[in-house]
């Protein structure tokens, strides 16, 4: 009988760590797959930022050029627009930038 009561207790010990071993297989599994989330939403959350980032820069390269063109092309505005944006204080004709 006692034979018998130690092999059941080395069954029920071996039973337990089979048990912590697949409990911390399966914390570990979705430890990873936490991790993984958290890195495809950092990339996602830079992707987005860099896209944003490159639309501005457009838009404000078009914007630079279209006030370049207006200022460049003062010679052909009416007399008002002209003088309207001189009152803005732009420079008007072909200097852009003054350097003071």
């Amino acid at each position: 009988v006692l034979i018998q009561s130690a092999s059941l207790l080395d069954k029920l010990k071996m039973h337990q760590q089979s048990s912590a071993s697949d409990a911390a297989t399966k914390i570990q599994g979705a430890f990873r797959n936490h991790q993984a989330r958290l890195v495809l939403k950092d990339r996602a959350t830079w992707k987005i930022h860099e896209k944003l980032e490159y639309a501005s820069e457009q838009t404000e390269g078009k914007l630079r050029d279209m006030f370049e063109k207006l200022l460049n092309s003062s010679d052909i505005l009416s007399p008002s627009v002209t003088k309207l944006l001189q009152k803005s204080g732009l420079p008007v004709g072909n200097v852009l930038f003054e350097t003071k």
